[in-house]
This record gives C-alpha cells, structure tokens and sequence, in this order.
C-alpha cells in the first residue's frame, strides 16, 4: 500500500529513474518522511540522486518545492546532510499570459490582470505595482496594499492596458528591487502569482540522521531542531511520480510563462494609495472583492 505522504508528494510534484534508482546505493535516510503540528503538515521525500521533493500546508501557504540535499559528513551524532531548496521559477513574481486567440469562439470579455492577493498578502505584502507602455519605471508605481491593512480579497483584477509590467520590494539596504515583464502585444488576460518557491531559493538548513531518525536543525520551516521520525521507504514507481510534479513546470492549459526581462534597483518611488486597500470600519475595498479574509 502506497504511503500517504509519498501519495500527496506524487500527486503535487521529471525524470524517468528506474535506471538511476537500480544503480544508486540506497542509503538509510533515503525515504519519506512526514511531520504534523498544530498549523503544518510537512512531507520529505529525501530521493537517491541527492534530490529531494517538499510539499507543506502552513497556514495560508500551500508549498511544493525541489531541492538537493549532500551528505557533509559523520559523527558521533550521526550522519549530517545539508538540504538546499533549488526553484523553477525565474522570479518571486510569476506572470502567465493567456495565449491570442479565442479558440472557444466565446466572446471575450475585456482583457484583465487576474491577480492572487491572497498569496501577495501573505508573502509580500509590501509589494509595489506599475505598467507602461515604456520600458522605463512608471510614475504611477503603487502598492497593492495599506501599511495597515489586514483585511484582504482572495483576488483582485486591474484593467490590462500596457506592455510592460513593472512590480517592486524594498531592499535590504534600501531603495526598491523592480521587476520588469514585457507581455507584447496584448493578451486576453494575464495572471499574476507569487512564488514562495523562488523567494526561498538557495534557503538551507541541517539535518541529522541518527538510530534510523531524521533531525532537522536550523530551518524556518521547520523550527530549530525537528524530528522528522523514522522514513518510510519508496519504490521506483513512487520516485517516478514525485520527481515528475517535483522537478518539472507544468503550466496551466491555455497560458504562457512570462520570464522577466529584467532586474535592477530603484532609489525611490512616489508615494501613492494603495490599488486594493481597504477601509477596516466599512469594509470597503477599491475593488469588489470576490471573497475576503483577515490576517491578524
């Protein structure tokens, strides 16, 4: 009977490996592991080609994610493995258009930016928004949300009217980081998502395997020090179907990855109100919302 954890892993996460799995000496760690909290539920699948796949609920973030894990050394505390998430997505922003063309013979509606507040709320809510038909940073450059906002829409849609696309985060040592995606001649639609995936590329942490058990130590995800418990084995079939979600991009039918054409620093951008913010006492949004929820 397929483990649940290896079911969920296959079924959310390409590479064919019978070949690589008959070849490869299957170490103890090598397995899937699962862990369960009060506000998470975790799953590891730790693979034999020093890959590994993870899927997590937490909270209001549903996660799947590659990643390459190396064997650092042994002690008296066990064998020490290093785990590093890898991404699929060129950028924290994920921009999917809809192809030209009304194949359905439909008509169609006016074309539209489709955005997921709900994952900018959660993982950057201090996001800043623009589009132009120059390549050069828009003027018109805003926030999503209010500095003091908790009340948010599960979705959002601003008209479609330009080429380029232009969204923005404070940096670290201050000034603004701006994206830019050139979508070309207009789309019917375009779809706007963030990747906690990507905003967590190169993240690493440690994990100890020892008397058949997996600790991690040092990770955001998993706290300071996680026991993973015992792993349960997978067959190649299993592997296949992890890998196959894990490693590949599958896009949605119908739409086209938009890859950023580029990257650079901002000083500083003008001050305007927020394109979604929403007046706490009367539940008002800039925009009807489909759906709206609170984060405290």
């Amino acid at each position: 009977m397929k483990h649940p954890a290896a079911a969920l892993l296959g079924m959310l996460f390409c590479l064919p490996c019978a070949a690589v799995w008959a070849q490869t000496p299957q170490a103890g760690f090598i397995g899937v592991y699962s862990h369960r909290s009060v506000d998470s539920v975790v799953s590891l699948a730790v693979l034999p080609d020093h890959t590994f796949c993870l899927s997590a609920i937490a909270g209001a973030m549903d996660i799947h994610s590659p990643g390459k894990w190396e064997q650092s050394g042994k002690d008296q505390n066990g064998i020490r493995l290093k785990f590093t998430r890898t991404s699929r997505f060129p950028s924290r922003f994920v921009v999917y258009a809809e192809k030209p063309g009304n194949p359905t013979g439909k008509k169609t509606l006016k074309p539209e930016l489709r955005i997921n507040t709900a994952a900018f709320s959660t993982l950057q809510r201090d996001v800043v928004f623009g589009s132009s038909n120059s390549p050069q940073t828009p003027a018109d450059m805003a926030p999503f949300f209010s500095p003091q906002q908790n009340g948010f829409s599960a979705h959002e849609t601003l008209p479609l009217k330009h080429r380029y696309l232009f969204f923005g985060y404070p940096r670290r040592e201050g000034g603004w980081q701006i994206t830019r995606f050139d979508i070309g001649r207009p789309r019917d639609h375009v779809w706007i998502n963030m990747s906690e995936e990507a905003m967590q590329d190169q993240q690493s942490w440690e994990g100890r395997f020892q008397n058949g058990k997996l600790l991690m130590i040092g990770s955001e995800m998993y706290g300071n020090h996680t026991s993973m418990g015992k792993p349960d084995p997978l067959s190649a079939k299993e592997v296949n179907e992890i890998r196959k979600h894990c490693t590949g991009l599958e896009h949605p039918p119908g739409l086209t990855l938009i890859r950023p054409q580029a990257e650079y620093p901002a000083n500083s951008l003008p001050d305007k109100p927020a394109l979604f913010g929403r007046d706490e006492d009367y539940g008002e949004a800039a925009h009807a919302p489909e759906a709206v929820f609170h984060i405290e």
